[in-house]
């Protein structure tokens, strides 16, 4: 096939674009080779990570579902790696550990591979790339509490994209995480660009609200990879069952915006200075009774912004603005042998209306999210959850007849969402669905994903997708879509 041939034609370009030397790492007996982090998945959703029978986390190929495991490890070691992300070694590849000839302790590992994301609306292929990814961690020490610098660079050429294989450069890097963590008795801190997960969400990370995410994502904005590291301090202090977290964000990067909405272009969005316009974050935690409960509090820049038109266009039709508001928030997962079973509320003060409208809106915002799942011996797992949003006064956009007749009323709007995964002839297979519809709006989205682990070291995942979105959608208007994809990954 055409996109193929232009595939590997690219390949030495991408190869010393994004590979460049690489020590050697052998097996150590170093604590770090052990930390939770390595076994956390932050990757696209067509990625492989098989499930783990000792935790309860079965979500890994549909959305970001890493807080559970984390807390479960924390509660067994309080020196243990917290809630920061790196992209997981898969448990069936061959990861390995010690120094190199020139006094480094740590692991690495490469994953390569070709991605394709055809677009059945418009009839063309969107994604048509190589893809490298390179994960690293390593200290100069193999002492637990010695400084760890951890590394995680995915880059690409896109086919689809002239100027991706014509100038290469920093747009070719997609993933971009590096940071270094130290940690010292009950303390521990990360400083650097990292991947934080907040909610206990099972299956849509509607309320995992720290990181920023790319609102041009091909996959969609709630879509793993649409995820954004940001550059932060997270500090952490951990004792036994009680954890304490605050995060420092100087200068927020919100990433990419769309250009374009319909026919009309968008103006270009406002740089955030440092200090002045700094983030933060201060989350509490402990096990109550057998409940993993979380309290926390994020003042920052909202991370979907509201549009609306500009009186006398020019140059562009719309405006784009991110609110600065604070979100009060509560988090509470229970396992009970097969059951899993999250909560997750939050308290806007005031929450933009995410639409195209003659103003910004913003109103008061309740939301929740209620999840249960329950995995079988088989590893066959289902799910289900609950989404309400309550806003304060309707906003105008999500009004789909006369808004003045309820202008200024409450406004409430529910999603039920279904997810079923599981696993055959031992890992061969892994098939899953998930369906997400509004019970009293018209928001409605599908996804179907199938995996074929055809050996340790390479994997082949498909899947389709379809996204259905009114304009008075409140969750799902920048991700209508109908696309098919296809990944290939091999592990070494």
């Amino acid at each position: 096939m055409l996109f193929l041939k232009k595939a590997m034609g690219g390949l030495p370009l991408l190869l010393v674009l994004c590979y460049g030397r690489s020590f050697p790492l052998k097996a150590s007996e170093s604590p770090q080779g052990q930390s939770a982090a390595s076994t956390l998945s932050e990757e696209a959703i067509i990625e492989r990570d098989l499930p783990d029978p000792d935790t309860t986390d079965e979500f890994e190929h549909e959305f970001e579902d890493e807080e559970m495991i984390q807390d479960i490890e924390e509660q067994q070691d309080a020196t243990s790696d917290s809630d920061e992300e790196v992209t997981n070694i898969p448990p069936s590849t061959p990861s390995t550990s010690t120094p190199a000839d020139f006094g480094l302790y740590g692991h690495a590992t490469t994953r390569f591979g070709i991605e394709i994301l055809y677009d059945r609306t418009e009839d063309r292929l969107q994604h048509n790339m190589l893809f490298l990814q390179q994960e690293h961690r390593w200290s100069l020490s193999e002492q637990a509490d010695a400084i760890q610098f951890h590394a995680n660079i995915k880059a690409f050429l896109d086919f689809e994209d002239q100027e991706s294989y014509q100038n290469p450069g920093t747009d070719n890097i997609e993933k971009w995480i590096a940071f270094a963590e130290k940690s010292s008795g009950h303390y521990q801190l990360a400083v650097g660009w990292q991947e934080i997960t907040w909610g206990e969400n099972l299956i849509l990370p509607i309320l995992d609200l720290v990181n920023p995410r790319d609102l041009t994502a091909k996959r969609g904005y709630y879509d793993p990879s649409a995820k954004i590291p940001a550059g932060m301090i997270n500090a952490n202090w951990i004792q036994n069952d009680f954890n304490l977290q605050l995060l420092y964000i100087p200068k927020p990067d919100l990433g990419p915006q769309p250009e374009n909405i319909d026919d009309f272009k968008v103006e270009t969005p406002k740089s955030y200075k440092f200090f002045s316009d700094a983030e933060w974050g201060l989350r509490i935690g402990g096990l109550l009774k057998g409940i993993d409960t979380k309290l926390y509090v994020l003042d920052y820049w909202s991370r979907m912004p509201s549009y609306r038109f500009l009186p006398f266009a020019t140059s562009s039709d719309i405006e784009a603005t991110n609110q600065r508001l604070h979100t009060y928030g509560a988090s509470l997962s229970y396992a009970s042998y097969q059951w899993l079973t999250r909560v997750d509320f939050a308290y806007h003060d005031r929450y933009p209306a995410v639409s195209v409208a003659p103003e910004h809106e913003t109103s008061k915002l309740y939301q929740s999210i209620i999840g249960f799942s329950t995995t079988t011996d088989q590893q066959q797992t289902l799910g289900l959850e609950w989404h309400t949003d309550l806003w304060q006064s309707q906003p105008e956009a999500y009004s789909s007849g006369a808004w003045v007749e309820s202008a200024k009323q409450q406004k409430t709007f529910h999603w039920l969402a279904a997810n079923i995964s599981g696993q055959l002839w031992n890992y061969l297979i892994e098939p899953s669905v998930f369906y997400l519809k509004g019970l009293n709006n018209d928001d409605r989205m599908s996804r179907f994903i199938i995996l074929w682990n055809t050996s340790e070291q390479i994997t082949v995942a498909a899947e389709w997708q379809q996204t259905f979105a009114k304009s008075t959608s409140p969750k799902l208007l920048l991700n209508e879509r109908d696309s098919l994809g296809l990944k290939i990954t091999s592990f070494f």
